[in-house]
């Protein structure tokens, strides 16, 4: 099989495991090629190489594969193929479907059905999230799901940290500004939902949970050298490079009150509270009603 020059570089296979039919290959290597075209996807491809190269006993045959995805719903997957006794996946394999993307595809009837989820919701967007997975298992940080903290409170709906991480890194990647196009800013894991207001920024993000500074800085300390590369990159959203710039920044935004009250509410019931308070603020003056009876109105009015 002739290999990209993609693949040679960064010690990526694109295995069709038979599979013909359907261009997977072109869809798969568009989707890397414009990766490799940003600046968060070098730094990303560029790690991943380094793994391949210094710690080929990570990656099976000391490559890292990129496989078809056969689920059939709008999503991909990154597996591990060895997990040692602490728990920690090695050898990961990417699995992709370029064509949910494509008209009638899962994706694009996930669309139909979700028109205001759109965050990370293109082909390459979908695979630089996996690639993530793949990279943390390559450098021996990812482990299973028995050892991976589930994330609660404000950030419940990122599932556990890896998926926080990806989450995370996708987010910058998105706002690249060597990435174009690009979506939008994801929510959590659970949809594909737009990252709120109040939470988009690099520094305001660290008001999502308590926890968001903690588990950061920890994704900092396990990747040192992904993480500071990732300081160098203009993404608009970029709260990797926030906490390497004004930690103690980033540690008050974390400590907030709205950091608290978005852990104790949850993600669901903080829109909610969002919302109560902005139409508290508009009509409050107006009405004249005390805020007990303003907040049964806007409640009455949810129902």
């Amino acid at each position: 099989m002739k290999l990209h020059f993609l693949e040679k570089k960064y010690g990526i296979r694109i295995n069709l495991l038979d599979w013909s039919g359907d261009d997977y290959e072109a869809g798969t290597l568009n989707a890397l090629i414009k990766i490799d075209r940003s600046d968060v996807g070098r730094i990303l491809l560029e790690s991943i190489a380094y793994h391949v190269k210094h710690n080929p006993g990570n990656l099976a045959h000391g490559i890292l594969e990129i496989r078809p995805y056969a689920q059939g719903d709008c999503n991909g997957s990154s597996d591990s193929d060895l997990t040692n006794k602490r728990g920690q996946q090695l050898e990961p394999v990417v699995h992709f479907w370029p064509k949910a993307f494509a008209r009638g595809g899962a994706c694009s009837k996930y669309l139909e059905d979700h028109r205001d989820e759109i965050g990370g919701i293109l082909p390459d967007e979908a695979l630089f999230h996996e690639l993530v997975h793949a990279f943390r298992m390559a450098s021996g940080k990812s482990t299973d799901a028995t050892h991976t903290p589930i994330t609660r409170s404000g950030l419940s709906n990122y599932d556990n940290e890896e998926e926080f991480i990806a989450v995370l890194v996708t987010n910058i990647y998105i706002t690249d500004p060597s990435n174009k196009p690009a979506s939008t800013l994801r929510r959590d894991h659970h949809s594909f939902g737009v990252l709120e207001s109040d939470v988009n920024q690099s520094f305001t993000f660290f008001r999502s949970s308590v926890s968001t500074y903690r588990l950061i800085e920890k994704f900092c300390k396990e990747n040192p050298s992904f993480t500071r590369n990732l300081v160098k990159v203009k993404s608009s959203f970029n709260p990797i490079a926030a906490f390497y710039q004004d930690s103690m920044q980033a540690w008050i935004y974390a400590n907030s009150q709205a950091a608290e009250t978005r852990d104790a509410l949850g993600p669901e019931t903080w829109d909610r509270y969002q919302e109560m308070r902005k139409y508290s603020e508009t009509n409050l003056l107006r009405s004249g009603l005390s805020p007990e009876e303003n907040f049964k109105k806007w409640l009455a009015g949810k129902k």
